[in-house]
């Protein structure tokens, strides 16, 4: 108990002193957002909410997740938020171990497993596309979930076959109706696996999710299933045409050739190397992935482990769909190295056993120092030379302004991003303009026409879109203008300058 006890005490350390003073990012704002609605229009795990945007869609989702979040004060839960997701990871900290020690290695390479997991950098580090652990979002509940799934499935940790697919039928329900990223790992991953492991059961698992959704919901699912189907597809098409933040993210070429230029210094370079580019982010932040990937091929052309242990299949399907999704066609479905953070558990254990096969457990050992030297660097260095405490500054300056006054506003935030045009709708009384939450009908129409490219509205249009929408507040940060070539642009004399006294927006109001 005492040994339980401690990877929890040492899991909280290294997962919340981080967090600690995190700001909420555009995706949790979004998703406290969505909690909100679907606690205020009654909604439920399988309903539909109506957003506070200009021209909006009715909005159907997986809200199961948001709904649990609903069942608590909401001014609570965004007070809250950077806490959260890293307590829960603590908590599976403590499930890998006792996994490790139900695989009967000793307490020495368990507690190596804990530290792999807790020192990898991709399932610590805020310099990601996504939060994790730092923020408040659904991405770690359902990467947990099918890591769950998996473990339950396909190791031998005495589960009678009966509970295993009782167990995994649920958290395939569960993650089908809470994230819909998770939808798509467990649609990529789980038929691979299956292919692999030349079993039905993992398929049965996920088929057994989904007709229990579509019982419970009344057919309801149909819906999200299709609005995440539309949306894909639009996203799609914006990616054809490099339309989308993602859709140069592996072009090394491309991020050094803007090196030392007047958009990118090497510092910039260097995080877009950390945090967007898919494969050079792989190999900084996740080397224990590396590290397996080069254990189990040697470990297959050596014939020490076939291609269907299940140890390794997860890890395999992963890699496939990594591979693919990395292709500058399949972009639009997601950064690729989140399909990897939902097999951690099998990275961890897989590397482990094999090290041991081979001899070179060490090498995971050294893993580990690397891991924990990123995580002093991110913690000591990055706290100094960050700028998030001038733009919280500067965000609650703009959110105080908003909040002043009886005046009920339509805003336009240039990025959608930077001044978060969630915290507009969850903090304030106000409507914005985002196409994503638009009606189908105006959505497309509205992005061909007005948007210079996503996450950006055409601010050379700003009139137009005036005009069409009636929006009466302009929030521009200054660096994403000037890094886009609107630096020196302004607007016309019917817009009048706000002086706030902040640096980072530039605000206008009609």
């Amino acid at each position: 108990m005492i040994d339980y006890l401690l990877v929890l005490g040492i899991s909280l350390i290294v997962r919340l002193y981080p967090v600690r003073s995190s700001m909420a990012a555009f995706d949790t704002y979004g998703h406290i957002y969505y909690a909100s609605e679907v606690k205020g229009q009654n909604a439920g795990p399988w309903g539909v909410i109506l957003p506070k945007s200009w021209s909006p869609g009715e909005m159907h989702h997986p809200f199961f997740w948001h709904w649990l979040v609903g069942l608590f004060p909401i001014n609570k839960v965004l007070k809250y938020h950077n806490w959260v997701n890293g307590a829960i990871d603590s908590l599976f900290s403590v499930f890998v171990y006792t996994l490790l020690i139900r695989l009967e290695v000793n307490q020495q390479t368990a507690w190596l497993g804990v530290l792999l997991y807790l020192f990898t950098p991709m399932w610590f580090s805020s310099l990601s596309m996504g939060p994790r652990v730092n923020s408040l979002t659904p991405r770690l509940f359902s990467e947990l979930c099918l890591n769950l799934m998996f473990v339950v499935l396909l190791l031998d940790i005495g589960i009678p076959e009966w509970a295993q697919i009782t167990i995994t039928i649920a958290l395939s329900f569960v993650i089908l109706i809470s994230s819909k990223f998770g939808l798509q790992a467990l649609l990529f991953l789980v038929p691979i696996v299956s292919l692999f492991e030349f079993s039905a059961k993992p398929l049965i698992a996920a088929l057994g999710g989904v007709i229990l959704a579509a019982l419970l919901s009344r057919g309801r699912i149909i819906k999200m299933l299709s609005r995440q189907l539309t949306h894909l597809t639009e996203y799609y098409h914006r990616n054809m045409v490099s339309a989308t933040s993602i859709s140069d993210r592996n072009q090394f070429l491309k991020i050094f050739r803007r090196a030392g230029s007047s958009k990118d210094d090497w510092r910039t370079i260097l995080m877009k190397l950390i945090t967007v580019n898919s494969y050079t982010a792989v190999i900084i932040k996740m080397p224990v992935y590396i590290a397996a990937l080069i254990l189990i091929i040697s470990g297959v052309i050596s014939q020490k482990v076939g291609l269907s242990s299940p140890l390794i299949t997860p890890v395999l399907a992963a890699t496939i769909v990594y591979i693919l999704i990395n292709r500058p066609r399949l972009l639009f479905l997601g950064e690729a190295e989140r399909y990897l953070n939902h097999v951690a558990v099998f990275i961890v254990v897989a590397s482990i056993f094999l090290a041991m096969q081979t001899n070179s457990i060490w090498v995971l050992w050294a893993l580990v120092v690397y891991g924990v030297v990123f995580w002093f660097l991110e913690v000591i260095i990055l706290d100094r030379v960050s700028s998030s405490k001038r733009r919280k500054e500067a965000d609650d300056v703009v959110e105080e302004f908003l909040l002043s006054g009886s005046k009920s506003r339509l805003i336009f935030s240039f990025p959608y991003h930077n001044f978060c045009l969630y915290r507009v709708m969850l903090c304030t009384p106000h409507h914005v303009i985002f196409p994503y939450h638009m009606s189908a009908e105006v959505r497309n129409n509205f992005v061909e026409h007005f948007e210079y490219c996503q996450p950006y509205l055409n601010l050379g249009k700003l009139d137009e879109i005036e005009n069409e929408t009636g929006c009466d507040t302009l929030i521009i940060d200054k660096r994403a203008a000037s890094a886009e070539g609107f630096g020196d642009w302004l607007p016309s004399k019917r817009w009048k300058k706000v002086n706030l006294e902040q640096s980072v927006y530039d605000i206008y109001e009609r």
